[in-house]
């Protein structure tokens, strides 16, 4: 960007659109596959701590949520031990 700020995709976008959260429970229970939820303790975007509980109680197969200390929404995708973090993961799974 002319600025040198992040370029975000159309997609990317339109994820971060408020969600009727009547809807993330059954999107939960559809997930099929090992889910790994990566969120930062200090996400400005979410409710980090709701996280565990939320997922937990409306997964229906083998989940999983850890709270990253001290990290914000961005940071949480941009600092190296948390990709590797899912790399690990993605590879036991």
């Amino acid at each position: 960007t002319p600025q040198g700020g992040a370029e975000y995709s159309y997609a990317a976008i339109m994820s971060a659109q408020p969600t009727v959260p009547r809807h993330a429970p059954k999107a939960l229970a559809a997930i099929t596959a090992p889910l790994l939820v990566l969120i930062g303790s200090q996400d400005e975007v979410f409710n980090a701590s709701a996280y565990p509980d939320f997922v937990t109680a409306h997964a229906m197969g083998d989940a999983q949520v850890e709270i990253i200390d001290g990290l914000s929404h961005n940071h949480l995708i941009n600092t190296g031990a948390v990709m590797e973090r899912a790399a690990d993961w993605l590879a036991a799974h």
